[in-house]
């Protein structure tokens, strides 16, 4: 996360206000309830948000942060029981309408952000909201009932109550306005970032080389690999991965992530039942990411379903080539610097594997095209176009 600026005094998470020294015009609340309780993509656009935004305040604002302890409120990795996910879900509503409304009643802020589609219903004061995705609507049949019922059931009123709402593509911008009747002026695009230690690491560098050790011993890795990196729901369509991969004889799957449900726990026997030479590694803390990406031959993203696909910049600026599925959203993202395959269809994807794993020649275009592409995203960009959407109340 980057450093803050002197002239900030931030406390992220303490309830108390961070900003520039003097009168403030705009105070915003931010719900962090995203940053504590999610290890996907969403957790970490949250996590990186926060600790952008203080050097991004304008001087005539301020913030402040609903959770004191997200980082030390992860949920635990691996299979959850009905329990376990009832009173998950009991936890978050509690926080993100009920601690949350007591918030805003005490704090007054002039604007609400929630990090996630869950802002307050009850809070007296306009509010900012976070559309990563309409998987609950689109999928319904992928997604936690707890979760799912709740959603479908205040989606609409959430959206439609928001003053304005953050989206990560221009594609889920015509789909929640598509929705919900939103209009689309209240609806604005800012794509996810990339940190700067996600970069080409140099074996000739002795503290690259030592980060490059580290991972291919910690997690085993092989010589040639193809690289996974998210959660296992039905929407990222690893069967048809692991139904292409089973196909490679000079290459194998690397896979980050582990099942939460007992669905997503058949993609081992899948993968077993293909003969695929996959290596399950599981949870992969963020600080071994850019090695792991560094090491792979190139990154796959085979979505049915996506909001934005961090996975797809953080390799690419890692010097990789990444091959996606060319659903809507990733040919967005990709922008035309990486390969394509039709979703869904593994003869399609095993082709483009191949592609990468014979052609040095197209290997290393697609890996320089990927690197300049990712240059384009970063955090800081990112905490300034969420401070440009504040400043519109501000300019009310």
């Amino acid at each position: 996360m980057g450093a803050s600026s002197p002239r900030h005094a931030v406390r992220p998470g303490c309830g108390e206000c961070v900003g520039h020294e003097g009168e403030t015009r705009v105070k915003v609340l931010i719900d962090t309830s995203e940053a504590y309780r999610n290890h996907t993509g969403i957790g970490r656009f949250a996590r990186q948000l926060i600790g952008h935004l203080p050097d991004a305040l304008p001087p005539d604002m301020s913030i402040s942060f609903s959770q004191p302890d997200y980082a030390g409120r992860m949920h635990a990795h691996g299979v959850r029981t009905l329990g376990q996910r009832a009173l998950h879900f009991g936890q978050h509503v509690a926080q993100t309408q009920v601690h949350m409304t007591r918030l805003v009643r005490r704090q007054r802020p002039q604007l609400v952000h929630s990090l996630s589609f869950f802002t307050p219903l009850m809070a007296g004061a306009p509010r900012v909201t976070t559309f990563f995705d309409l998987a609950y609507i689109d999928l319904p049949g992928h997604t936690d009932r707890f979760w799912g019922a709740y959603a479908r059931a205040l989606m609409p009123t959430f959206a439609r109550r928001s003053d304005a709402i953050v989206t990560t593509s221009h594609v889920m911008r015509g789909r929640i306005a598509e929705a919900f009747g939103v209009p689309g002026e209240r609806i604005h695009v800012v794509y996810g970032g990339v940190e700067p230690r996600f970069r080409p690491l140099s074996p000739d560098h002795p503290d690259d080389a030592a980060r490059l050790a580290h991972a291919r011993a910690a997690y085993r890795l092989p010589e040639t690999f193809f690289l996974y990196v998210g959660s296992w729901g039905r929407s990222k369509d690893l069967g048809t991965l692991l139904r292409a991969a089973s196909r490679l004889h000079d290459a194998d799957l690397v896979l980050t992530g582990q099942p939460h449900s007992a669905d997503e726990q058949r993609i081992v026997a899948l993968a077993q039942e293909l003969g695929v030479r996959a290596h399950f590694i599981g949870h992969v803390p963020d600080a071994d990411l850019p090695a792991l990406y560094n090491l792979s031959h190139a990154v796959v993203l085979p979505s049915l379903y996506e909001g934005f696909g961090l996975p797809v910049i953080e390799g690419m600026a890692c010097g990789r080539p990444v091959i996606a599925s060319d659903i809507p959203v990733l040919a967005e993202i990709t922008g035309g610097a990486a390969p394509l395959f039709r979703a869904g269809d593994a003869d399609a994807l095993f082709d483009q594997l191949g592609h990468l794993l014979y052609d040095a020649d197209a290997h290393a275009s697609w890996a320089g095209k990927a690197a300049a592409h990712a240059r384009a995203f970063t955090w800081p960009s990112v905490a300034h176009e969420i401070v440009t959407v504040w400043q519109h109340f501000n300019d009310d």
